[in-house]
């Protein structure tokens, strides 16, 4: 008797009709048509799918040549900031061409003395955009983290379900299984604001588990739930159901630390005096180099405003790592390490060997 054998095949549509949680929140998460923009290009994580050939890949020279798409993405994000550097520029030049230069007397806006104060004020926006990227990029392993340990976590829990349920009463035991394969979707349903990762493995549940899910506040508190409630029923001893709740409260221990990573960003007046810091700084560079490079100054300034906020950029969007990392490809690792430890012992019972 296999996983799939036990459970009531979902075949019924128009969940978006279902009343949902309040965690369902459409507006929080863009459509999959407009994803394009959000960081899902450059920012796919591998999901621990990797192989040697990628490995190479990633470490040739391919590294080096130019990504379009990821281009003109940093160029659209930053495009506002671009548009006002590119007035300021030509600002500053008009204004030291058409009037500083030969009106004696006027007051100097552009000049080369000003380069010096400039030079020293890169190293506090340098300091400034490496702790916000860093911080960042910090977030993102956490979350990375939190879910590779929920992946442990459920390899365990089924583990010594199939070890200690599963000979006793199988049909409970593949029921718990389906439910453990269906916390990992849950989790990042709930954490993306959106269906997908469910109704990608809505095979694992009936209809109306699927309702119930889907319509609490919580969807992964509501299968632990569900999971807790079929392992009080069964027939294991003292310890064995000890081990096993604090396996599941492990995994569930990793839902705060993603709750947090969601609600909870940088601290606002950090993030926002790196931006405006950042903004003055390039809207003054025109005026220190304008002197003595011309209209260079022009490609110059957009350049060196494309490379800093390009970094600005990617700490901004990966502030909120569950919004770029893979959900779907981590949550259905997830669900093939649980089923393949079912997978496993139906096959040892066949051959006999324990």
């Amino acid at each position: 008797m296999s996983m799939v054998d036990i459970h009531v095949e979902a075949e019924g549509h128009g969940v978006e009709e279902w009343p949902h949680g309040r965690w369902l929140d459409p507006l929080h998460h863009p459509p999959i048509c407009k994803r394009w923009w959000y960081g899902e290009v450059e920012l796919r994580d591998s999901g621990g799918a990797w192989t040697y050939v990628d490995w190479r890949r990633h470490q040739s020279w391919r590294r080096y040549t130019p990504q379009v798409v990821p281009l003109l993405r940093s160029v659209w994000r930053t495009a506002p900031l671009l548009a006002i550097v590119f007035s300021m520029t030509v600002f500053a030049g008009l204004y030291y061409e058409l009037y500083q230069s030969k009106t004696p007397g006027s007051l100097v806006l552009v000049s080369k003395a000003y380069f010096l104060p400039y030079y020293y004020m890169v190293i506090p926006l340098s300091l400034l955009l490496v702790f916000r990227t860093h911080v960042s990029y910090l977030r993102w392993w956490e979350a990375r983290e939190r879910l590779g340990d929920q992946q442990s976590t459920l390899r365990n829990v089924a583990r010594l379900v199939v070890a200690w349920i599963w000979p006793r009463d199988p049909k409970l035991g593949a029921n718990l299984v389906r439910l453990l394969a269906f916390l990992p979707p849950s989790s990042g349903s709930w954490f993306r604001h959106e269906l997908e990762p469910m109704m990608a493995n809505r095979d694992l549940v009936s209809d109306e588990e699927l309702r119930y899910i889907v319509g609490c506040d919580q969807p992964t508190v509501a299968v632990g739930a569900m999971v807790s409630k079929l392992l009080s029923r069964a027939d294991v001893t003292a310890y064995e159901r000890v081990m096993l709740e604090a396996e599941l409260g492990l995994f569930m221990n990793t839902i705060g630390a993603l709750n947090r990573l969601t609600t909870m960003p940088l601290y606002l007046s950090y993030t926002r005096n790196c931006v405006r810091n950042l903004l003055w700084f390039m809207l003054g560079l025109p005026f220190a180099l304008f002197e003595s490079m011309g209209w260079m100054t022009l490609p110059a300034t957009l350049v060196s405003t494309l490379l800093c906020a390009s970094i600005e950029n990617v700490s901004t969007e990966i502030e909120n790592p569950l919004l770029v990392l893979p959900v779907l490809v981590v949550t259905t690792n997830a669900r093939r390490h649980v089923e393949a430890t079912l997978a496993s012992r139906q096959a040892l019972d066949k051959l006999g060997l324990f």
